[in-house]
């Protein structure tokens, strides 16, 4: 089959407008691969994790961890996608941590503290961060830091898949969603959106039966 613009480009889901080496805090969706359930289930308005969202949970972290520029706010692991706050900031302003490089690979470098989360309930994750006033370089763009992510959690899942003798998957759809978060107001109202999530799951527009 020939290819066709009008049919195979994809429009971006990103603010064309937006410069995301900027610093701030930005909303972020991410569904799974045809909205799959890949990464557990809800029990009693709870999300309970399985293997596959324990990593997408432990990634996640990491991108902090091993990112002075990264701070995380709420996030939660649903069945069939990932929702989170993220705060991007440079260390040189001083307010947003240290100076120092990170040189660790974030798809090599295991963390003790996140290795071995055990499956279960985990709600939502407790708000670390607030909106501050600072600059990132223009290497360091949201969209860098979610495609890493993305790629860290495929690797992981799907070296788990091999050792138990299961064919690869594709875990993540191709996009994601973002949006800007401009004021305390807008950063509140997504944090209560982003806890009740598990509770509102079958209203929810990512909810597929």
């Amino acid at each position: 089959m020939s290819y066709e613009s009008n049919k195979h480009s994809r429009r971006s889901l990103r603010w064309a407008s937006c410069d995301y080496s900027q610093n701030g805090a930005y909303f972020v969706a991410i569904c799974t691969f045809e909205k799959r359930r890949v990464f557990g289930k809800i029990e009693n308005g709870e999300m309970r994790l399985n293997p596959y969202g324990n990593m997408v949970t432990e990634e996640w972290i990491r991108s902090a961890q091993l990112r002075a520029e990264v701070e995380l706010d709420e996030f939660i692991v649903m069945p069939n996608h990932f929702h989170a706050i993220i705060m991007l900031c440079s260390p040189p302003v001083g307010a947003c941590g240290s100076t120092s490089e990170t040189t660790e690979n974030p798809e090599t470098t295991e963390n003790p503290e996140t290795k071995h989360v055990e499956e279960g309930v985990l709600p939502h994750a407790a708000t670390m961060a607030g909106v501050g006033p600072c600059l990132i370089g223009p290497s360091r763009d949201l969209g860098a830091l979610v495609n890493k992510f993305k790629g860290s959690v495929t690797r992981r899942i799907n070296a788990y898949r091999a050792e138990r003798g299961l064919p690869p998957v594709v875990v993540w759809q191709r996009n994601y969603h973002d949006r800007v978060i401009r004021n305390e107001s807008e950063l509140s109202s997504t944090q209560r959106y982003i806890i009740q999530n598990p509770v509102d799951w079958e209203t929810d527009t990512n909810y597929k039966p």
